[in-house]
C-alpha cells in the first residue's frame, strides 16, 4: 500500500525539459536517402517506463544529417539516481533498406531537479541494430547552453524556455 502512493510524491514535481541534438550518419552506396523513426523514453524500476518525447519521423539524405528532438517529464520514481533515457529507433539504413530496430541507452544520467537535460549525440547507424549502451558526445544539465558543433538541418522553430527557467 505504501509503495502505491510513493510515485505520486514525484509526479507533481516541476517539469524537466529534455533536448537531444543528434547527428546521424547513414552511408549506404547507391542510396540517396534513409528513413528513421525515433522516440525517447525514461527507464524506471518501480513504475512503468515513461515517454520523454513524441515519436519523430526523419527522412534524410544519406551522409550526415543533424536534427533535434524535444520532450519533458515531471519528476522520477522514488530513490532515483537520475533520469535514464533510452531511444527506440527504427531505420532502414542497411544494404537491403529493410526496417531495422536499434536501441540506445544513455550512460549519462541527468539529475532530477535540473530543469534542463541537454544531450549531443553523433552516431553512425549504418547497418546497426540491437541494443547499445552509449555515452553522449556532449551532456549538459541545468542552464541551457548550445553545443557549438551542432546546427540542425531541419527548418523549425528553435526550442526556448522562459528566461526564468535558464
Amino acid at each position: 500500500m505504501i509503495l502505491t502512493f510513493f510515485p505520486m510524491l514525484f509526479w507533481g514535481a516541476p517539469y524537466e525539459h529534455f533536448q537531444f541534438d543528434l547527428t546521424i550518419t547513414c552511408s549506404i552506396p547507391g542510396r540517396s536517402e534513409f528513413n528513421m523513426f525515433i522516440e525517447w523514453w525514461e527507464s524506471d524500476v518501480f513504475v512503468s517506463d515513461e515517454q520523454i518525447t513524441k515519436l519523430k519521423y526523419v527522412r534524410a539524405p544519406t551522409g550526415s544529417y543533424s536534427f533535434s528532438i524535444y520532450g519533458a517529464m515531471n519528476g522520477d520514481e522514488p530513490w532515483s539516481n537520475g533520469y535514464a533515457p533510452y531511444a527506440v529507433i527504427t531505420h532502414d539504413c542497411n544494404k537491403y533498406g529493410r526496417p531495422t530496430e536499434l536501441e540506445w541507452t544513455l550512460l549519462n544520467r541527468c539529475s532530477v531537479g535540473q530543469k534542463f537535460c541537454h544531450y549531443r549525440i553523433i552516431y553512425d547507424i549504418t547497418d546497426k541494430s540491437g541494443s547499445h549502451y552509449i555515452h553522449a558526445n556532449g551532456f549538459r544539465q541545468g542552464k541551457y547552453i548550445p553545443f557549438q558543433d551542432f546546427k540542425s538541418e531541419e527548418t523549425q522553430i528553435t526550442f526556448r524556455f522562459p528566461k526564468e527557467d535558464y
